[in-house]
Parts: C-alpha cells; structure tokens; sequence
C-alpha cells in the first residue's frame, strides 16, 4: 500500500527492510506496522530522510515542551513540579499522561548518531504504556536518516477495538513527525 502526501510518499514494506542498511530515496517514507492482539499492542516502524545539518541537530531540546508539541501530533505538553506532563484529546474525552525523554549524542563518534527515547506513562484512561524513539544518523553535511520505533499497549481489560484506534492515521503520525523535524531546524534559520 502506498499514501500520498503533499510532500512525500509512505510505502508500506516489511519489516525485514527495516533491518538493513537500505536508505529510502528522495521523499519516500518507509513504514512497517504490526499489531500483537495477545498484548494489546500496536507496533510501528519508519525510515526516512529529513534536511537537517548536525550544527541545527545539537541544538534541538528534544526534552522542551516546545519541541515536544511540535514532533507530537495533536499532544500539548507541559512540565510540571519537574515531571513533563502530556495532555491530548480522545474523541469527548482528554487523555492524560507523565512522559521521560531520554536524549544520547553521539554526533563525534563514528558511525555518528543522536538518539531521542519518549516513553509515555501513567495515563488517565485506555493505554498502558507507549514509546516513541528515533535515531537520526547523518548521511550528507545537511540531511540525516531518521529511523523511528513507537508503540502503544493498552490495558488488559480494554476491548480489542481500543487498539484498533490507536492503529489507526499511523501514515499521517509518521508524516507530521517528518515535517515537524524540518520545521525544527527551518523555523531557526539553521
């Protein structure tokens, strides 16, 4: 299956092409989803290529409200007696969470690479647990190879269609952390 956006295309492949070395060409968005019913857990994977040099890179706090309310879809953050703190809305209801954002900079080491790990926690209603982590590795002095793993398991006594829905626009969550990491670095001129 393959989406069609404005800026870019996601190809849906198996995950097998996500274990290797292969670099999706031009605007292409490479996505693998899965769902494990036992667990009630929806999995995702994503490879990409974003414009982004590593001077604009070390400057992004992943850890910022402000950053995380771009890179997050539809998710307000906010930090709260030290704890970051998430809020998004769920149909009539408002979903609730604690978040911990573990950043790694290993820009000067060879291979080169930065590393951002979100996990999301003790939620109001539905879900469990969800992470959400990428790894940008640069590839050229102004573009970098973005390798995104996230998911998302609800609670044991939720109903199977609970899982479903956070299944659901995983094409459109991909694409707007795509543009959300251009924008970080085009918004600052970097």
């Amino acid at each position: 299956m393959v989406v069609v956006s404005a800026d870019s295309v996601v190809k849906h492949v198996e995950k097998s092409v996500l274990e290797t070395d292969a670099i999706p060409s031009g605007n292409t968005v490479w996505l693998y989803t899965s769902k494990d019913s036992e667990r009630k857990e929806t999995l995702y994977r994503a490879r990409f290529v974003t414009q982004m040099t590593t001077t604009c890179l070390s400057k992004i706090d992943f850890s910022s409200p402000q950053v995380l309310d771009q890179i997050n879809r539809k998710t307000t953050f906010i930090e709260e007696d030290g704890q970051l703190r998430g809020e998004r809305p769920a149909g009539l209801l408002t979903i609730t969470f604690d978040t911990d954002v573990e950043e790694s900079d290993s820009l000067t080491q060879t291979p080169a690479y930065f590393s951002v790990k979100q996990r999301l926690y003790n939620y109001n209603m539905f879900v469990e647990e969800a992470r959400f982590s990428f790894v940008l590795s640069p590839t050229t002095a102004s573009s970098m190879l973005v390798d995104v793993s996230a998911s998302n398991r609800v609670g044991s006594g939720i109903p199977g269609w609970v899982n479903n829905m956070f299944q659901s626009n995983v094409e459109d969550k991909v694409l707007h952390f795509q543009r959300a990491l251009i924008g970080l670095c085009s918004k600052k001129g970097r």
